[in-house]
């Protein structure tokens, strides 16, 4: 390899590089306003976070949801088990690419609570878990785990102008 290709290799990393770690402050930042907005529409709840900021609930949701697709022939049938209504949104966010792109993200890491606004842990309320937002390939959807005492469903969120907004709830469970 001679010298010019090897340097225009080198670059082309360096840029790779930038842009990842880029999109990963990019997603982080978006965990805490999701995170900060569920917390405030839920201010009558005591919010309790795992300190390992965990997904799991949310994946395994959509590894059987995609196991399901895959061997099925009634995805409408399981569609409406799971709440998820048909239109092009909706069958474009739980698209095979995505839906691997959504289980790629089964992670935890711990929380920043100096990120958080209005969370006290210690208030006596009904009791709230909220999970790690996980993304779609886009960025533009966001769904989280949300689980209280008598519920437990998976939000999905749309990004608008910056600011996260409920769009549609699905694999909502009554305990």
């Amino acid at each position: 390899m001679n010298k010019t290709a090897y340097l225009k290799l080198l670059a082309l990393l360096a840029i790779d590089t930038f842009f990842s770690c880029s999109t990963h402050n990019t997603i982080n930042d978006d965990d805490y306003l999701i995170l900060n907005y569920l917390i405030n529409k839920n201010a009558d709840q005591q919010i309790i976070l795992n300190e390992k900021n965990d997904n799991s609930y949310t994946i395994n949701t959509l590894m059987l949801l995609k196991e399901n697709y895959i061997t099925s022939q009634k995805k409408d049938s399981i569609n409406q088990v799971y709440g998820i209504k048909k239109d092009s949104v909706m069958n474009d966010l739980f698209s095979a690419e995505n839906l691997d792109y959504f289980i790629s993200q089964k992670n935890s890491s711990n929380w920043n609570l100096t990120k958080i606004e209005n969370y006290y842990p210690n208030k006596l309320n009904n009791l709230c878990f909220i999970s790690k937002p996980i993304y779609s390939k886009k960025h533009n959807f966001s769904l989280v785990n949300i689980s209280s005492k008598n519920k437990n469903c998976i939000l999905i969120l749309i990004k608008k102008s910056n600011n996260w907004e409920e769009y549609k709830i699905i694999a909502s469970l009554i305990q």
